[in-house]
């Protein structure tokens, strides 16, 4: 979504996944099956698995609000 580092929580959200993928750099692989492996707590990237979903609920409910404040107010 661009622009959302414009506003606190993309710009939160944004920051923390960059600094969790920034710590599991050097463990990342490709896989075929990347999201079954991903979402098991104990895999060395669940932390950027994790903070990626954060990132994209935080879009989500930015642009949700953004939208809810355009159709108020015309």
């Amino acid at each position: 979504m661009i622009g959302a580092g414009e506003h606190p929580s993309g710009r939160a959200a944004g920051l923390h996944f960059l600094r969790v993928v920034e710590r599991v750099l050097d463990a990342m692989r490709p896989t075929a099956d990347a999201e079954g492996k991903l979402s098991q707590p104990t895999h060395p990237l669940f932390a950027a698995f994790v903070a990626g979903h954060e990132l994209t609920t935080a879009m989500r409910l930015l642009q949700e609000e953004l939208r809810g404040k355009t159709t108020r107010n015309p």
